[in-house]
């Protein structure tokens, strides 16, 4: 009989903050950087749990890999179970094209080398649900603002 080998691998570590309930109000671009534009920052995830304010800085963007995903609901209100229509659009075509972006970040998941983020998006009354994928090389870069 053949032995079986086993790798365990660890769990991902959990980020210092978490983008839940976060607002983006923008994004921008420099070469190979984009940076999350955030309205009211985010939370700690280890005690005491505190707000911050702050944007983050993503560098060794590969925008080939980058997208955002819009779906527009047809027959119920946005978010819940029912049809939709959508579209997957190049993340800097998005963020040429999108006179504002406002975005509530509902849930955010890491891996390797790519971020994803999935939330609303508002543009003047309406909403839709999106994803957001971003694939890096570098590690984030959380910019707090001192008191």
């Amino acid at each position: 009989m053949d032995a079986i080998k086993h790798i365990i691998q660890d769990h991902f570590t959990a980020p210092p903050y978490s983008l839940h309930d976060a607002h983006i109000i923008g994004m921008q671009t420099d070469a190979n950087t984009l940076t999350l534009l955030f309205d009211y920052g985010y939370l700690e995830t280890t005690p005491p749990y505190d707000q911050v304010q702050g944007n983050i800085r993503i560098s060794g963007i590969q925008w080939d890999f980058c997208h955002m995903y819009l779906l527009e609901y047809t027959d119920v209100l946005c978010g819940n179970y029912g049809h939709f229509q959508g579209k997957k659009l190049p993340l800097q075509e998005f963020i040429t094209t999108a006179a504002q972006i406002s975005m509530h970040v509902i849930d955010e998941t890491y891996g390797y080398h790519q971020l994803k983020l999935s939330g609303f998006l508002s543009a003047g009354t309406s909403m839709q649900e999106c994803i957001l994928e971003i694939c890096y090389t570098d590690p984030l870069c959380y910019l707090i603002e001192e008191a």
